[in-house]
């Protein structure tokens, strides 16, 4: 399921990214783990592609875009657990 998050984000699916963080929250997956292994990933690879001038900064906007429409779902999830969020995150 993170490998499925990362190329949600790559591919900038807003619908897809939203899809997997609700079957993570039906399945009772470790979100922490999703964000960070999966979405956060998937940030992190295209920053680095940014980096290298492979991608532009409307790129970088459309995969922020991807992981809020994940993050909107998890975030809540989260809160419930008593988590906040950032928990675990490393930020």
């Amino acid at each position: 399921m993170t490998e499925d998050a990362k190329n949600a984000i790559m591919k900038y699916d807003n619908k897809a990214a939203a899809e997997i963080a609700k079957k993570a929250v039906a399945e009772g997956a470790d979100l922490v783990d999703l964000i960070e292994n999966g979405y956060s990933a998937g940030m992190t690879e295209v920053g680095a592609l940014f980096e290298a001038k492979k991608l532009y900064l409307p790129h970088v906007m459309a995969a922020a875009a991807t992981m809020n429409a994940a993050m909107e779902i998890l975030e809540p999830e989260i809160a419930k657990k008593g988590a906040g969020v950032g928990t675990g995150l490393g930020t």
